[in-house]
């Protein structure tokens, strides 16, 4: 998996759009990275749940406040699909399947052959292997016409998306660049944002697995509230109901790390670290619960903690649109 710094020939903006938020990062220098933009609004409750759009007015007409706003009207933009809209599979091919016939084979094969939990899916692959008898491949895949709905938001909003990208993959390259990751070795990234968590496992710096877990009700305890052109959410509910919301994904975490070492690979590669990432308050409190019951080194990205300057500046919450930066457009 190619992670290497994106050249700035052309200027692209950075666009993560997510049931509670929108965020946006422009960088203007390729190395050392030096952010030029960096801009966050939160949305109210209801206009995306689950990763679909469901009062496109609404989003709409705050879109477009951050276009004006954020001065990007017709900027060329990368962006984020939703995390429970993608799956990552690795999938063995028949030996007949040349390298330049692979993605029509994926095509073909689709619905029919390899089953997806959507019909229609926009996909993309990555070659880990290859021998005589046989072509291993990591399947990206994600629901269309949800990356359409996103893409023709944007659209409306006089942005232009060029370039789509998976948030664990996003995340992962930040942490590659950052230099916190080793060839290998195996990880788990875990994105503990206010309403969900994301973990996707990474070996040999090749993504493997990746499981979205809903958390919470973004309407109990919490508030967007605005301060002139700023907007934070804030809880206001009870700290503990919040932690014991994330109980049965702390669980389902566990099921993941157990099925991971002992099953696929019988106890022989174990899980080197946990790098936590996110905007979820109480980030470390729940660190410290999915420690427990893990038992593997957990680390918590967080700002001005870093070991690496090139995070270190960044607040946790950025993390994703910046890792998202640095994807080289092909």
């Amino acid at each position: 998996m190619a992670l290497r710094l994106p050249s700035m020939k052309s200027k692209i903006g950075n666009l993560i759009i997510k049931d509670h938020v929108i965020r946006y990062i422009e960088v203007k220098q390729a190395s050392p990275v030096v952010i030029s933009k960096q801009h966050e609004r939160h949305l109210p409750h209801g206009l995306i749940q689950q990763g679909k759009i469901v009062d496109e007015e609404s989003l709409l007409f705050i879109l477009d406040e951050c276009v004006r706003d954020w001065k990007i009207k017709k900027m060329k933009v990368r962006f984020i699909v939703p995390d429970n809209q993608v799956v990552i599979r690795q999938q063995q091919l028949p030996e007949h399947v040349k390298e330049e016939e692979i993605r029509t084979y994926l095509f073909m094969e689709l619905g029919a052959t390899i089953h997806l939990p959507f019909e229609e899916a926009i996909f993309d692959y990555v070659i880990h292997q290859k021998t005589e008898k046989q072509t291993e491949i990591t399947l990206f895949a994600a629901r269309e016409d949800t990356v359409v709905s996103y893409m023709e938001l944007m659209k409306k909003a006089k942005l232009k998306p060029v370039v789509a990208d998976l948030s664990s993959l996003s995340t992962y390259r930040l942490f590659f660049q950052a230099d916190l990751v080793r060839s290998q070795a195996h990880y788990m990234v875990l994105q503990v944002d206010s309403f969900s968590m994301n973990a996707s496992l990474f070996a040999n710096h090749r993504p493997v697995f990746m499981r979205h877990m809903s958390v919470g009700e973004y309407c109990n305890g919490w508030t967007v509230e605005q301060e002139g052109d700023k907007t934070s959410l804030q809880f206001y509910g009870d700290k503990h109901e919040q932690i014991q919301a994330f109980y049965e994904a702390i669980q389902e975490l566990e099921r993941i790390v157990s099925f991971y070492q002992f099953s696929i690979n019988k106890g022989e590669q174990l899980i080197s670290k946990v790098f936590v990432t996110g905007d979820h308050p109480y980030i470390h409190e729940l660190m410290e619960q999915m420690q427990e019951a893990v038992s593997i080194p957990f680390e918590v990205i967080n700002h001005g903690m870093s070991r690496q300057e090139l995070i270190d500046d960044v607040k946790p919450s950025f993390h994703l649109p910046l890792g998202l930066a640095l994807k080289e457009v092909r």
